[in-house]
Formats: structure tokens, sequence, C-alpha cells
């Protein structure tokens, strides 16, 4: 393999494929990235098996072929390279990768490109297409309530459910739920995919927030993510999920309606206190036009007072406080409805006009 190509599309790709590499250094031979020239066209690809990214950049393909560097070691060097207008790579020295760049160069081992997992064509069943800036929206609107550990491994994913012209993220670890929806720009059968959510937050990473295009392609066990020249594929997780659908309240014994901006200020600074008791609690005081929000550790008291619109029942709630917090942060509309049902009652946070998110957190029982 002989290429040139620009510094800083060649750092770029890198810093965007090597997000595939394992953390647990389990395979040594996966720590590689693979670097395959043909036509005018270089393509970088990384891999744990169960997550890849492909990206590709232009290139001067002087001479054809390929070649396994290790990843980590190869990024570090090309962000040291990416105000260089031409880096040159060839490996026809054996188990070396020569750059060049001006009038400097360095080589590195490369790696057994024999034993490395080859890129794999799957079929897809189902190729849904949506704007860059919903996708990334729906999954950082949900993404935070999945489980990072647990006995049910299914709760580390996220439930992509498709259906009509509208597409739905769903994520809970057992005491918290997070929807958001989207629409499409046409019909599509239903279909129905879990996605273990760190896939779908370096997918996250690599969207921009536009209306550029961006394709989803499912199988029964591969989701591909189609960027144009950047490519993400996930090992999707096997199983049934939660029918979380039972678990939203259909009664509104209290509704509030409250500025958003004003309940997550006064949350984050009642939290202060409450983040130093194990539960993190928070007691909400719902009463004549007026929430008061009421945290407390052995190291003080806060009360947060605001004024709100209501209908219902008074209620007095307690929730962690770092669970409301992590909904109305991603959150963007100027006010939103809270509905409770009881003390006991999950309660639930949504756009006071449409179904475009819904947020659900278990309650805190309040020891008199």
């Amino acid at each position: 393999m002989k290429i040139a190509c620009n510094g800083m599309d060649f750092a770029d790709a890198l810093a965007k494929v090597i997000k595939a590499l394992p953390i647990k250094k389990t395979q040594p031979i996966l720590e590689g990235v693979k670097l395959s020239a043909f036509g005018d066209t270089l393509t970088l690809y990384a891999t744990d098996f169960d997550f890849a990214i492909i990206k590709q950049i232009k290139a001067e393909v002087r001479m054809e072929g390929e070649v396994l560097v290790p990843g980590k070691l190869i990024n570090d060097l090309a962000r040291k390279l990416a105000s260089e207008d031409t880096i040159e790579l060839s490996d026809i020295t054996d188990d070396n990768l020569t750059i060049q760049y001006a009038d400097s160069s360095t080589f590195l081992k490369t790696m057994a490109i024999g034993e490395y997992p080859p890129i794999k064509e799957y079929e897809y069943d189902t190729v849904v297409s949506m704007m860059q800036k919903d996708l990334r929206e729906m999954i950082n609107k949900t993404i935070f309530s999945a489980a990072t550990d647990g006995a049910r491994p299914i709760l580390k994913g996220c439930l992509l459910e498709i259906k009509d012209s509208e597409i739905k993220c769903v994520a809970l670890d057992g005491f918290r739920l997070a929807i958001c929806k989207k629409e499409l720009a046409q019909s599509y059968e239903p279909t129905e995919a879990i996605v273990p959510a760190k896939s779908l937050l370096e997918i996250a990473k690599l969207l921009d927030n536009d209306e550029e295009i961006v394709k989803i392609h499912l199988s029964a066990s591969k989701m591909m993510v189609d960027l144009n020249h950047t490519k993400v594929i996930a090992s999707l997780l096997s199983g049934a999920f939660i029918n979380y659908k039972n678990t939203i309240p259909s009664e509104k014994e209290t509704i509030v309606t409250i500025n958003k901006q004003q309940l997550e200020d006064a949350i984050e600074r009642a939290s202060i206190l409450s983040r130093y008791d194990k539960s993190n609690l928070i007691k909400l005081e719902i009463k004549e036009g007026k929430m008061t929000i009421v945290s407390s550790s052995e190291l003080g008291e806060s009360k947060e007072i605001i004024s709100i619109f209501t209908k219902g029942k008074d209620v007095n709630i307690g929730f962690n406080a770092k669970y409301m917090a992590d909904c109305l942060k991603v959150i963007t509309d100027e006010f939103i409805i809270l509905t409770i049902n009881s003390a006991t009652a999950p309660g639930l946070i949504m756009p006071v006009e449409g179904e475009q998110f819904l947020y659900l957190i278990l309650p805190i029982r309040i020891v008199r």
C-alpha cells in the first residue's frame, strides 16, 4: 500500500473509528485499525466484534493494499499531523508502515492483518431515513435512563420502535423511564430493535445537528447507521424488552404546569444538599399555586418556592433529585407539565402540547 492524503482528513477519520476499539484488552488484534486503499479511497475500520466504525476519505492511491496498525498509537501521531496538507503512508517495507510528512518521517510496526476480522456485508430488512438532528436529539433525550448495571442486561439497551411514520426511542432502568418520538417523512412497517445504549452514545457523537439525512438499516441482529462516508454497525440485544406501556399511569389527579428553567434551576440548587443524603431525596410540596422544593441532610436544609399553575389535588411527593435533573436538562420547551396521582405513584413529565417526549420517575417514600 502506498497513498497520500490530507493530514486533517486522516486525523479526523482516525478520531472517529478508534471509538470502536475495545475498552478491555482481551484480544490484542482488536486494538488495531485497518487501513484499506483502493481506487481513490482510503477506508479506515475498527471493531470490537459487537460494534464497528467504517470511515472513508479521499486519497491519492499510488499502490493498492491493506495494512493493520496499532489504533491508539497511530491516532496519537495523526493528531500531531493534522496541520499537514499532505502525508504519505506506505508499507512497502515488511512489517512497517512509514508515514512521511514534510521532510520528516515515522515508521510503525504493523500487525498481522490476516488475523483481523473482515468487514462483513449484512442483509437488512428495514431501511429508515431521518434527519441527523432528529436522531441525535432522540438518543440524547433518552439514553441517560438506560441501565448501566444490574441483573437485566436487556435494560442496558434502548428500544427503537418504528411504526407508520413515527420512530420512538425508549430507555428505562427500573427507577425511571424516558421516551422520545420523532416523525418520519414516510410510512414504514412495524419494526423493533434493542440497541446497546453504549453503541447509541457513540452514534450520537458522530451525528451533526443539521437536516442532513441519515439512514438506519435494521436486521434481526444488526443495525447499521449510514452517514454517507461513515458507517456504524452495532450488534442488537436479543430478548424481550420490558412492557413499558403498562407502567405509565393513565389517571392524572394533580396536573402542574411549570416553567422548565425555573424548576431545573431550583432542583440544581436543592440537590447541593440532597446529594449528601444516600437517596438524593428532594420533597415537592404542591399547594395553592406554589411548589415548595425541600432538600435536607445532616449538613443543613434548603427550601425553594416556585409559582405554578395547578389542576387537581394538593400533594406531597419525594423524588431522586438526579433523576429529575437528568430529564430536565435535555428538555428545551419553555413550559412543561408534571402529573402526579399520589405520593406513591410515578410522576410524569410531558410537554404542554403534543407527545414528543415523556419521562416517568418512581417516587421515594417520605418518612414522616
